[in-house]
């Protein structure tokens, strides 16, 4: 009887929290399916926003280089990572300590600082460091550096990496082999949910992508920004739209994870 009144509890909990964070979005649905809602009940029900938005071909554009700009970076990271995180958990344990301080580092840079120092340094540089693009991608690098490492080291402690290599190498497996076929298969779900904790990040960023690119490389962000200075109605349907992009790319990440586990 403890356990099923405490089991409810949890779920009254998490059904509160669930309700609590989706008030806000459901309101803006709502406020993007009327023309005005100046008293209580809101006025002038209509799908012209969402038409207008889905018809516009620089939104679909926008979107698509949104994709770009979160895919990229968080695969050169997550690559990155899993290298040094090799080299520590084979060859050089000690260095973890060292790189647990350096991917923390980014913490305490971002916001408006991390773009500003890098537009600053890289401006004058020559190709491709100039490049506003090329100053993007490696900029986001920086910014979703600790929440791959974390994810990633944290998958590696929870399945015993070096044990599992040792494992392998009794078997007579090399140590690259078995990292890359053995360890990554066994912490492929905390890369996937590092991953997607990344690219809601980014996904959702404006601050680095206004100074560091503007015009040069508008998103879905910079859409969002120009479209709310002409119709409040178009913003509130533009940010339900990306929700649900956002939303099919976790969904369909994970599906493939999981029809991938059935598989095996």
């Amino acid at each position: 009887m403890e356990s099923k009144k405490h089991h409810m509890s949890q779920s009254i909990i998490l059904w509160l929290i669930g309700i609590y964070l989706i008030i806000p979005l459901f309101l803006t649905l709502l406020y993007s399916l009327f023309s005005e809602w100046i008293t209580v009940v809101p006025n002038g029900f209509s799908f012209n926003g969402y038409t207008e938005i889905l018809t516009d071909f620089n939104f679909w554009a926008s979107i698509g280089r949104t994709i770009i700009i979160s895919v990229v970076p968080i695969v050169i990271c997550t690559v990155i990572i899993l290298l040094a995180m090799y080299v520590v958990v084979v060859y050089m344990p000690r260095l973890d300590k060292i790189i647990k301080v350096i991917c923390t580092i980014p913490y305490a840079i971002q916001g408006v600082i991390l773009p500003i120092s890098v537009l600053g340094l890289y401006v004058n540089a020559p190709e491709p460091f100039s490049n506003r693009v090329f100053m993007l991608v490696s900029t986001y690098c920086i910014v979703i550096l600790p929440y791959i490492y974390q994810g990633v080291r944290n998958s590696l402690n929870s399945v015993s990496a070096s044990n599992l290599i040792e494992a392998a190498q009794l078997l007579g497996a090399g140590k690259l082999y078995a990292f890359w076929k053995i360890v990554i298969p066994n912490i492929r779900s905390g890369i996937i949910i590092s991953a997607m904790l990344a690219l809601s990040i980014v996904f959702g960023d404006f601050v680095i992508i206004n100074i560091l690119a503007g015009n040069y490389f508008p998103t879905g962000q910079m859409y969002l920004y120009a479209v709310m200075r002409s119709s409040s109605q178009n913003a509130s349907a533009v940010i339900v739209i990306l929700f649900i992009i956002t939303l099919l790319i976790s969904l369909s990440v994970f599906g493939l994870q999981k029809k991938q586990k059935n598989r095996i």
